[in-house]
């Protein structure tokens, strides 16, 4: 809102005159929306707001109004706001290392835990990072420490509680997006602001509609919004807001009682059946309207109270904000790392994206702080922009305690229940090396050491052993051959990268020794001669990966590719020539609606060599790629292990149709073609053909999915059914 003209402005006389108004934002979270439908109404009648009160969502839409934040703009924020992404503190795949996106596509569940203190349980489900960092771009100018609340165009309090000292603390000075974010931390739902010796909640749990902190400001005449929803019964009480609700209920009820006296306008819009976790948009945009409506029902009041606050012309008094709203672009002077060591910045300065002294988008900020929380490195970053242009940029990490442990599980037709578990021990810091352990349990388990070394040329160097027991069946034509049960040792060094987001490439040597059993064949014509061999392999590979999503990607690429050259005694095989093999995948999500989203995908393997060893044939079928082998391709309608020729090449493509919320269906199709040479396979192909239909739901704990399907291999209708991510 512009400022006023000289015309508009009252004399001083009249100044004196007019009674002071205060408007108090009650909390409310979701609920909170309706303030802004208030608040334009009570523009357009032109009541002066003097003060400004708020506690929790009534705190983020005061703060923001008091410093400038027109009507408009915040209908426009709290509309076109990922509002489940912002409170999750979701961290876009796009901005995530690759080791990143491998942790969140395999597991479940991560949990912290520290060699001091054993164990650690976070004081909040959400940290509420995203939540800050947003504030912080949408006040800049007012973030330091020593800002004067009253100083602001519009003087404003905002309301938290002491958990240390159980009493309430009333922020009218200080860092305002920090105040803002201590007022919203709900307890148990956010962690709390950590504040010169205070453990700060939401202020709602005892002073939810602060019509006393407007007093004490100097209002002479309160406005009150109460979005409080009251006690709920045993309906309500059946989600986690509903308790949150009910909590803050009881706890400032003698508080609420007191302040509901003093109150000279008291306005309740009508929110059920709305509860504080409502933000999908259509709960948004029906609160504005019931805000707005609200104060049009008691129009006549709000005109009445004119009278009682002044005579003469109406106006209204505002100041503008230090940063212009059309403003995108921050100039930075000094930067300055909160929470690292001098080596630790050091490390980190060249990656971070932001020169000192210069000129730079909002976007530009919010993307370098947005890639070092998807480095992996911290479990918390935010930043502050204090003094006035050229700003000092603060920016404060947490780094991630020394281990983590990760959980996954999944259940299938195929291999029944699967538990992954893996836990990573990161020594010396954000540079030093890590050493991991991996378990995974079902009836093909393995054990994996691996080591990844300190930063080496920007890269890092990996040795890893794995030992994997081995037990499956092999099919030929749809028909089983023979039962194979091995025990599989790997031992692996590669330079790979140091922190790679998008492109991978890695150069290794492994070792590999293969542990034939048994053997049991279904007739004597499929009986082979095969024992246990040790390999030395030389291999290249790259990865590149944009997908959105790993399970439901609707845009992006999956590119994989891998060179080996295969030995058993380092330059050769079997007294002759080594054998190599080239692997490589492609998968692309293209999005034709909001809906609906195609997804090409192609696989291939091909080896080379005169001889070529048994443990590196090439296999198809199943719908995860190397689930049994490294080497199996996926291949609808194949629900088993199908022996495959040296040159294998499948073309699949997906149609899926999200149906609603996390519900899809997809129709699935593959075509595939081998031969024994590579040239031949695409003139003399023993030609494959699959189809699927499959539903899957998006949960929390990974896609669980049951799909019908039907190949020229397998030809009887094949069902699979799995629940979790894959690994």
């Amino acid at each position: 809102m512009q400022s006023v003209t000289p015309s508009d402005e009252p004399s001083s006389g009249e100044e004196q005159e007019r009674r002071k108004v205060g408007l108090v934002l009650s909390g409310g979270g979701a609920k909170g929306v309706a303030h802004i439908g208030v608040i334009k109404v009570l523009e357009e009648a032109g009541i002066p707001i003097d003060y400004i009160a708020g506690t929790s969502m009534g705190a983020i839409i005061g703060g923001l109004y008091s410093i400038g934040w027109s009507t408009q703009e915040l209908d426009s924020l709290v509309r076109n706001q990922d509002w489940m992404a912002l409170l999750s503190d979701k961290i876009p795949r796009r901005d995530k290392l690759l080791s990143e996106k491998e942790i969140t596509d395999m597991y479940i569940l991560s949990v912290p835990l520290s060699l001091d203190k054993k164990f650690s349980i976070p004081s909040g489900v959400l940290a509420g990072q995203s939540v800050l960092n947003l504030l912080n771009e949408m006040t800049l100018g007012y973030h330091d420490d020593d800002l004067d609340f009253d100083s602001l165009p519009i003087p404003f309090a905002c309301v938290a509680y002491d958990m240390v000292k159980g009493e309430e603390q009333v922020y009218r000075h200080g860092n305002l997006p920090l105040a803002i974010r201590a007022s919203m931390s709900i307890p148990g739902a956010f962690a709390p602001v950590i504040r010169d010796s205070m453990v700060l909640v939401d202020g709602g749990i005892y002073n939810n509609f602060p019509v006393d902190v407007a007093r004490d400001m100097g209002a002479d005449i309160i406005i009150g919004v109460d979005l409080a929803a009251g006690p709920h019964d045993m309906e309500g009480l059946t989600s986690m807001m509903g308790l949150i609700d009910q909590i803050t209920t009881f706890l400032g009820r003698d508080e609420y009682t007191k302040n509901l006296q003093d109150v000279d306008l008291y306005l309740k819009p009508d929110i059920k059946p709305y509860n504080s976790g409502s933000f999908n948009p259509e709960a948004v945009d029906s609160l504005l309207v019931r805000g707005e409506r609200c104060a049009r029902q008691n129009w006549d009041k709000i005109v009445a109270l004119q009278d009682s606050i002044y005579t003469g012309n109406t106006y209204m008094i505002r100041k503008e904000r230090i940063l212009a709203s059309d403003t995108d672009s921050v100039r930075i002077g000094n930067i300055e790392f909160v929470g690292l060591t001098r080596n630790e910045e050091t490390f980190l300065r060249p990656s971070f994206g932001i020169d000192e002294q210069t000129v730079i988008t909002k976007g530009h900020l919010n993307d370098a702080i947005t890639k070092l929380r998807g480095s992996g490195a911290f479990s918390y970053v935010t930043y502050t922009l204090e003094s006035r242009p050229p700003y000092t940029l603060t920016v404060s990490v947490d780094e991630k305690q020394e281990a983590m442990i990760n959980v996954g599980f999944r259940f299938d037709t195929e291999e029944m229940a699967s538990i992954l578990l893996n836990t990573t021990l990161t020594l010396r810091g954000l540079q030093g090396p890590r050493l991991g352990l991996t378990v995974r349990l079902n009836e093909n388990p393995y054990i994996k050491l691996d080591f990844r070394s300190s930063n080496i040329l920007m890269g890092r160097l990996s040795l890893s052993y794995m030992y994997k027991s081995n037990n499956y069946r092999l099919y030929r034509n749809g028909r089983g051959i023979n039962n194979i049960t091995f025990g599989q040792n790997r031992v692996e060094l590669f330079f790979s990268p140091a922190n790679p987001i998008v492109f991978n490439p890695k150069v290794g040597v492994s070792y590999e020794h293969f542990n034939y059993n048994s053997f049991l064949f279904a007739s004597d014509d499929d009986r082979i001669a095969v024992k246990p061999e040790g390999f030395v392999n030389y291999y290249l590979t790259g990865n590149l990966e944009t997908l959105n999503d790993h399970y439901f990607p609707t845009r992006g690429v999956s590119v994989y590719a891998k060179a080996a050259l295969h030995t058993d005694n380092g330059y050769g095989y079997n007294k002759g020539t080594p054998f190599a093999s080239v692997s490589y995948s492609f998968r692309w999500a293209l999005s034709a609606t909001d809906r609906l989203t195609f997804i090409p995908s192609l696989y291939g393997r091909t080896l080379i060599g005169n001889e070529v060893a048994y443990s590196y044939y090439n296999y198809i079928g199943g719908e995860v790629a190397g689930r049994y082998m490294e080497q199996q391709i996926p291949f609808v309608g194949i629900n088993h292990m199908e022996t495959a020729n040296r040159s294998v090449l499948t073309v699949n493509l997906e149609a899926r149709m999200r149906l609603f919320a996390r519900h899809y269906i997809s129709l699935k199709g593959a075509y595939g073609i081998q031969n024994e040479n590579f040239f031949k396979m695409f003139t003399e192909s023993r030609n494959l053909f699959g189809i699927g239909l499959k539903y899957a739901y998006n949960s929390p704990i990974g896609p669980i999915s049951i799909l019908f399907d039907v190949s020229n291999i397998d030809k009887s209708l094949g069902v699979y059914f799995s629940l979790g991510k894959t690994f």
